[in-house]
């Protein structure tokens, strides 16, 4: 079954957001990894069963954007949306390699959005 892995080192907003996953009406799981390396071993070894990945940018080991051209290197077809709360410039990000980027707090509603769009998207 297909889930949602969320890079988070915030454990208040990574909690948010999988009670955002949680609450959205879809039935998809997810983990959260504080560790970016070992989020990424968890992509390379589990990438078949990821529906989307959230990726906050400020990670402490390796900067969120290194990690998502990392990911889409190896499988460009994840797709990747990109949360900070520090100001980027869109531009940056978008190159980076991510599918979108969204400015923290991100809303219930649009958590919802996004799964249901992303899992119409996915076969």
């Amino acid at each position: 079954m297909k889930h949602i892995v969320i890079f988070e080192d915030d454990k208040t907003s990574a909690r948010y957001l999988e009670m955002c996953i949680k609450y959205a009406p879809y039935d998809y799981d997810s983990i959260i990894f504080y560790n970016v390396y070992s989020g990424l071993s968890h992509v390379k070894e589990h990438s078949n069963n990821i529906l989307l990945i959230f990726m906050d940018i400020d990670l402490p080991g390796i900067n969120g954007l290194d990690a998502v051209k990392i990911i889409k290197k190896e499988h460009p077809t994840i797709p990747i949306i990109v949360l900070t709360a520090c100001c980027y410039d869109r531009r940056t990000v978008l190159l980076s390699g991510c599918d979108q980027f969204i400015i923290k707090p991100i809303p219930v509603k649009k958590v919802s959005q996004l799964i249901k769009y992303y899992s119409e998207a996915t076969p």
